[in-house]
């Protein structure tokens, strides 16, 4: 294998040549990405970071060298769900990037994949407002080394779309995705996969405007139909890229209008499956997703648990969920516990018992069991949920603190008012000190909240924060509690 071929090298090297620092710095930068490639992320950030420390003490600070160890090194951290991390990693091998750039250009393929990856960290943290500066900013760059049209700029184009779309100002992510879907015609051509991607995209805003405006939402919706339609057929005409019909399997059926929206789902999944290279648990999950919405559980059931075997899906929270969800309409619910009861086992011998998946596992479980007549057993679940976060070193997770006014609530509803404030007024009062919490969490955490202050007989707070929360709801994402 690569990776034995590689440990051979460096181990020889260090026996025979001990003086050949450079070479041995080269195999273990490969090293290093073979390693997060087989997802053993512990080892490859240790290996990482003693590449970085023998690049920088000989070569220096700023060398080029440093930028690939440092995005294996971000890799690494991200395998290993540690954003913050691989962001100031991230960072600073972006910087690095820049000042290579020369009166010749910059290497703008490079300087996408880099700018993608930063991107897409910030947007996972929260991180909306730096992220977006940091778009524009890589945008005016884009600009100066590539002109009026590049495949940077367009690249930029659609994150901005991206970002604008996940604090919920679809318009401007609309203006955002056609943008992009136009300058990627232009340069890499219309059925390029990044230009599909971007039409895709524009069409999902679309199906998301019309339903947050309301009114017009049919031709708002034709118009969106027609786009992934012809995003499709294109993919079709050019080679079909599974993950692409997935995500336009999905937007039929988020944003399904009737039983043939159904069917082109179920269709369109079908052939992600089909044309996946190797098996997809992404395709997969499709898949399973359309077939729960055209009714046939049992099919539904079948897939998701084939995409459970991959181990890339392993820790997918969704996935959990939707076999829930599908046990639960076969009329099949006492299976559930020992569904999640495995699933924990596998992820804690694939991932490590302290490890965030395992604890989104318990949190299941804590809802199967206050479902199911156990306070006692959903009380211990909900405990081990909040642990496992706290151990997996997660603190700035937003599910951590899902799971802490969720509990609350439980133990509001059994009247340990004492207890139950501690969980969910903490959680309420991070909720409004960082920057990102999804927004169906922050309704939930919210009315968890309201419902503390009616039970402490706190009728003006709670009244008050109603009122807020009403308004809030018809407030853009973005400047919600702001």
């Amino acid at each position: 294998s690569a990776l034995e071929r590689q440990q051979d090298v460096l181990a020889r090297i260090d026996r025979h040549h001990p003086t050949a620092w450079r070479e041995r710095l080269v195999v273990m930068s490969d090293l290093t990405g073979t390693l997060t490639e087989l997802r053993d992320a512990g080892r490859a950030e240790a290996l990482a970071k003693e590449t970085l420390r023998l690049q920088t003490e000989r070569l220096g600070p700023d060398h080029p060298d440093l930028i690939s160890t440092l995005r294996r090194l971000a890799a690494a951290q991200l395998r290993d769900q540690r954003p913050r991390e691989a962001l100031a990693n991230l960072e600073h091998a972006f910087d690095l990037q820049r000042k290579l750039i020369g009166p010749e250009g910059a290497d703008s393929a490079t300087l996408v994949q880099m700018a993608r990856s930063l991107v897409a960290t910030q947007r996972s943290l929260g991180l909306y407002d730096e992220a977006l500066a940091f778009a524009r900013q890589t945008l005016e760059l884009a600009r100066e080394l590539e002109g009026p049209q590049g495949l940077l700029g367009a690249t930029m184009l659609n994150a901005l779309g991206v970002l604008h779309t996940t604090v919920g100002e679809q318009r401007a992510a609309g203006d955002f995705y056609l943008r992009a879907a136009i300058e990627l015609d232009a340069v890499v051509g219309p059925h390029h996969p990044s230009t599909l991607r971007a039409l895709r995209n524009h069409a999902s805003s679309w199906q998301a405007r019309v339903e947050v405006e309301g009114g017009t939402a049919r031709p708002g919706y034709r118009r969106a139909t027609d786009l992934l339609l012809e995003t499709e057929a294109a993919a079709a005409r050019t080679g079909l890229d599974p993950t692409l019909l997935a995500d336009i399997a999905n937007d039929f059926v988020w944003h399904s209008r009737g039983i043939e929206d159904r069917r082109m789902a179920l269709d369109l999944a079908q052939r992600a499956v089909d044309v996946s290279e190797r098996a997809n648990w992404e395709a997969l999950q499709s898949l399973g997703r359309a077939q729960a919405a055209s009714g046939q559980p049992a099919q539904a059931l079948q897939t998701n648990l084939e995409a459970l075997t991959f181990a890339d899906a392993l820790p997918s929270r969704a996935l959990q969920e939707a076999t829930v969800d599908v046990f639960h309409a076969l009329g099949r619910s006492g299976e559930v516990e020992q569904f999640l009861n495995d699933l924990i086992a596998r992820r804690i011998e694939a991932r490590g018992e302290d490890d965030w998946s395992v604890a989104i596992g318990h949190l299941g479980l804590a809802r199967w069991a206050e479902d199911h007549g156990s306070p006692p057993g959903a009380e211990a679940h909900y405990r081990e949920t909040i642990r496992v976060f706290r151990a997996a070193a997660r603190p700035d997770n937003f599910r951590l603190l899902v799971a802490r006014s969720e509990f609350g609530a439980f133990l509001l509803a059994r009247g340990r008012i004492d207890e139950a404030e501690d969980h969910i007024r903490s959680a309420f009062d991070e909720m409004l000190g960082r920057l990102y919490v999804p927004r169906q969490h922050q309704v939930e955490i919210t009315e968890n909240m309201i419902a503390l202050h009616r039970a402490r007989g706190r009728t003006t707070a709670a009244a008050s924060l109603s009122a807020r929360l009403d308004t809030w709801r018809r407030t853009p994402v973005h400047s919600a509690w702001n």
